[in-house]
């Protein structure tokens, strides 16, 4: 396990709200906050890129989070919002970041793939 120091950046995950139909079902609606969490962050290389099939401008990243509830029910239907410039994640520009991955790191931790299209 790292050490409590390592995870300085602040993250949120977001899940799609379920949204009735009006002749039943439901379908994906706004995304809504799910849980904020502090996350040590490593960048990918050219080599991952290029292993994860993204093209363009995008840039890879390594999300190690302690294990929570919630964050163990993550899935790449979620997302995450962080700003690596260092702005907040609540601001409603903060980068959306797509989960591509997750593994469990021991019984206290995951790690979270994720990719940021740059505009």
């Amino acid at each position: 396990m790292i050490g409590a120091g390592q995870r300085d950046k602040r993250i949120r995950f977001e899940r799609a709200a379920a949204v009735a139909e009006p002749l039943g079902g439901t379908k994906p609606g706004d995304w809504e906050p799910l849980e904020h969490a502090f996350a040590a962050v490593r960048y990918g290389n050219s080599a991952e890129r290029r292993q994860a099939g993204q093209a363009g401008a995008s840039q890879v990243a390594t999300f190690r989070i302690l294990a929570t509830a919630n964050t163990r029910s993550l899935t790449e239907a979620d997302r995450i919002r962080f700003n690596p410039m260092g702005g907040s994640c609540e601001a409603p520009d903060a980068p959306v970041w797509n989960i591509t991955g997750g593994v469990a790191i021991g019984r206290g931790e995951i790690e979270i793939t994720a990719v940021w299209r740059k505009a």
